[in-house]
C-alpha cells in the first residue's frame, strides 16, 4: 500500500471520529480540518519539515461527504439548516436519519430551502 493511500485512509478514520464527537466539525468543513489537523499532532508552530504529517484539505473534504453521503448509512449529518440546504441533502435523508428526534432541523431546512 502507497504511502499516499495509507495517509487517505487514516485521513478518513480520523474525520469519522471528528465527526461523531463534533455537531459544529459537521456543519464547517474549516472547523472540521483543524480539528483533524490537530488530532493528527498539527500545530501551528511546527517546523515547516514536518507538512507532511498532516493530510490534505481535500482529503478531510473528500472522507466528510464520503461518510455524509454513503447512500445505505449516512452519518454524522449537518446539524444547521443552512449547510444543510448548501449542499443538497433531500428532505427525505434528513427525515430517515434524524427521526422524529430533530424536527427543528427539518422545519429550519424547509424555510431555508423553500422559503416556508
Amino acid at each position: 500500500m502507497s504511502d499516499h493511500v495509507g495517509k487517505e485512509r487514516e485521513a478518513g478514520r480520523v474525520v469519522l471520529r471528528v465527526l461523531a464527537e463534533s455537531e459544529r466539525a459537521r456543519n464547517c468543513d474549516k472547523f472540521l480540518l483543524l480539528r483533524v489537523w490537530s488530532f493528527l499532532g498539527w500545530n501551528p508552530t511546527f517546523p515547516e519539515e514536518n507538512l507532511g504529517l498532516v493530510c490534505s484539505p481535500e482529503s478531510v473534504t473528500r472522507s466528510r461527504r464520503l461518510i455524509q453521503n454513503d447512500k445505505d448509512n449516512p452519518r454524522f449529518l449537518p446539524t444547521d439548516a443552512k449547510v444543510v440546504a448548501e449542499r443538497g441533502i433531500k428532505e427525505e435523508q434528513l427525515r430517515s436519519y434524524y427521526g422524529g428526534r430533530r424536527d427543528d432541523i427539518i422545519t429550519e431546512y424547509i424555510f431555508e430551502k423553500y422559503g416556508v
